[in-house]
């Protein structure tokens, strides 16, 4: 992501991060499904820059999903 500026001002970047994220299913000879999810474990903030000084910081946290299904 970025942000291009008007006027010839310098267009703001978006830095680098690291997001890690986990996903687990499982599935029973019974019909039964389980599933998990994580997401943005390291819960790093994303940054925009425009030279050399960040304009924008946004931290999205860390998210978790949990499904169960009973298939009949």
């Amino acid at each position: 992501m970025f942000t291009a500026d008007r006027r010839g001002a310098p267009d703001a970047l978006e830095q680098p991060f690291h997001a890690v994220d986990f996903t687990y299913n499982w599935q029973s000879r019974d019909q039964i499904i389980l599933k998990v999810k994580r997401r943005n474990l390291l819960d790093e903030t994303i940054e925009n820059e425009r030279e050399g000084v960040t304009i924008f910081e946004e931290n999205s946290g860390v998210g978790v999903a949990v499904s169960f299904e009973w298939l009949m």
